[in-house]
């Protein structure tokens, strides 16, 4: 063959190898793209002007610990790679608004000699989600270290786009934060520090556009079942946890989102509820793999934990209040509590005054006073006014000397 073709054979087989190079660069950053939306404190894939109004009922899906290389000590990926492709078909097929991962991504941490191809396994099987449902990832602790460094959390960002940002939804606000700081700031006091500042700064934002709720996720759980419950492995320091809990609860946040604990777990601190979900990858308890649905209403929420095999077809939003709670849930239905419009020197909240209904008079027996209720009411439909109070000597209501009769009982009620 003369030269001169064999150098043309040459040109073209070298300029049809860097077309396709250049095609499997570009394929491999849009692919990267998917997982790193979370930019600038904000996820790019939601629009914020628009997203701040409410437009309509929607739910989303809560995931936690796909952990890649738990049920194998990072030998092996198999189990999880089976478990992630149910959850990627039921996202699929059930369409939500959007899909949150929260945290614990990978069982290898970043210096890990399995980080990097348990981070492609998952990046490769979240791939196949539906392009038209934004993925959002939240960043847990073996993510990014149970002692988090600067390092070590620029190795997640290169990977996953910010550990802490907003975005809304449908008129709904909601918050990511990096646990991992909260959990033990020791190693990058700094980010905790610019965390904190940032958040006030949200909520503060927040405030001033009035969301239909606001949401928080994260891996780690301020607390399992109570909000004063001692330190351990699977909660937020009381030093941390306390005064998060106030700023939250007085920001009127609506509900926190975590996973880490590997099973389920329920509690509240006042309204606010703490939502722990178990995991898509290995369970630690009796909770089988699965995730949570979250239906999201204009005054309240709904959610339940599904077994990877339970997960229904379709989801109907037109059926408020069907939602069933696992056996842990105490309060699955989270509907915004109506603010109560009336007080007298006997404690007692008038809710929904100028409703058509029949009125409905809740009173506390034994020794309790009217929060005995509260969860009862936070479900009371808008069309019945009601009343609930505590008795004379209970609660706050002061002692009295005036008899028990209906009459005295009912007069008091009026003053």
């Amino acid at each position: 063959m003369p030269s001169y073709i064999r150098f043309i054979l040459y040109l073209i087989a070298a300029t049809s190898w860097g077309a396709n190079g250049f095609a499997t660069d570009d394929t491999a950053k849009q692919g990267n793209e998917r997982f790193t939306q979370a930019d600038n404190r904000t996820f790019k894939s939601f629009d914020p002007l628009r997203e701040q109004t409410w437009q309509h009922p929607y739910f989303f899906m809560q995931l936690a610990d796909t952990q890649y290389g738990f049920f194998n000590e990072n030998k092996s990926f198999e189990q999880e790679v089976a478990l992630v492709e149910k959850a990627v078909e039921h996202i699929n097929r059930l369409h939500p608004r959007f899909a949150i991962v929260c945290g614990d991504l990978t069982n290898a941490t970043p210096e890990h000699a399995r980080y990097r191809a348990q981070v492609a396994q998952y990046k490769h099987d979240f791939s196949k989600v539906d392009p038209d449902i934004p993925l959002v990832c939240v960043c847990g602790n073996h993510d990014v270290g149970n002692r988090p460094t600067a390092s070590s959390i620029a190795s997640y960002q290169e990977n996953f786009g910010d550990d802490y940002f907003s975005f809304w939804t449908g008129g709904v606000f909601n918050i990511v934060l990096n646990s991992s700081v909260l959990k033990d700031p020791s190693g990058a006091p700094d980010v905790l520090a610019a965390q904190q500042v940032w958040l006030s700064k949200q909520l503060g934002a927040a405030r001033d556009v009035g969301p239909n709720h606001i949401l928080l996720f994260q891996h780690h759980p301020l607390f399992l079942t109570q909000a004063d419950e001692p330190d351990q492995y699977f909660n937020i320091p009381l030093e941390r946890r306390t005064p998060l809990l106030d700023q939250l609860k007085q920001a009127d946040v609506r509900a926190v989102f975590a996973g880490h604990y590997h099973r389920n777990a329920y509690g509240l601190a006042g309204d606010m509820e703490m939502v722990t979900t178990g995991p898509v990858g290995r369970p630690l308890g009796e909770d089988r793999s699965g995730f949570r649905i979250v239906s999201v209403y204009e005054t309240k929420i709904e959610h339940k934990y599904w077994a990877m095999d339970e997960v229904p077809e379709t989801i109907n939003l037109a059926s408020q209040g069907q939602a069933n709670s696992t056996p842990n849930q105490k309060r699955p239905s989270s509907e915004v509590k109506p603010k109560p419009i009336a007080k007298s020197s006997l404690q007692r909240n008038v809710f929904n005054r100028d409703a058509p209904g029949i009125p409905i008079i809740f009173e506390a027996g034994m020794g309790d006073d009217l929060s005995v209720w509260d969860n009862v009411i936070a479900r009371l439909p808008p069309k019945n006014r009601a009343m609930v109070y505590s008795r004379h000597g209970y609660g706050e209501s002061p002692s009295s000397d005036e008899p028990r009769d209906a009459e005295h009982i009912i007069s008091s009620m009026h003053r």
